[in-house]
């Protein structure tokens, strides 16, 4: 229940001045928490209705709510955001791959990944993996 109230929090926007909702950065965050948690509830609805998904396999749209969904419970691991960097219009965060409950990361765990996301009106409307960079 707290963490919904936090989410409520954050998607509203706490703050005066001019900003009305939660930043694209904040999504981003927001959803990879969510995922680290299991929570595919919470980071499935961050996501836009429609929006693309690549997972390295090619683009593959997501229409329906039971889409999204799977897309999320199908990802085997959890996300530390380690940075998040504007480039062009897109955010391109790096992550770093973790455990989450119910699920096994495998060899994954540890490994840094970078995921491009466009974010328009407080949701995710396009997640896409970039290429690995060579690993240490």
């Amino acid at each position: 229940m707290r963490r919904a109230a936090v989410l409520l929090l954050l998607l509203a926007g706490c703050g005066s001045g001019e900003r009305t909702g939660p930043s694209d950065e904040d999504v981003v965050r927001a959803w990879a928490g969510a995922l680290s948690r299991s929570d595919v509830e919470t980071a499935s609805r961050l996501f836009a209705l429609p929006s693309v998904v690549d997972n390295t396999t090619g683009s593959t749209p997501l229409v329906t709510r039971r889409a999204v969904r799977f897309f999320n419970e199908t990802l085997p691991c959890g996300a530390d955001v380690i940075d998040v960097r504007s480039f062009f219009g897109v955010l391109v965060a790096e992550v770093l791959l973790t455990e989450r409950p119910g699920q096994y990361c495998g060899s994954g765990t540890g490994r840094l990944y970078r995921i491009a996301f466009e974010v328009e009106d407080g949701r995710i409307s396009r997640w896409v993996r970039l290429p690995d960079r060579l690993q240490p």
